[in-house]
């Protein structure tokens, strides 16, 4: 896919850091919204960041 004027794109770490990833440029990249809403889904980010939320 190819990013288009007016499009939603949001940065996105490679690696989620709630899994290990660092905080460096090389670990980032561009991804449509809807892209990142689906990796986040699958890579286990969310699942971890729901699982601090409910220990605090």
């Amino acid at each position: 896919m190819h990013f288009q004027q007016g499009e939603l794109l949001e940065i996105d770490h490679i690696k989620p850091i709630s899994c290990g990833g660092k905080k460096e440029w090389q670990n980032l990249q561009l991804l449509h919204r809807h892209c990142h809403d689906e990796k986040t889904a699958n890579d286990g980010s969310l699942k971890s960041h729901i699982d601090k939320m409910e220990t605090h």
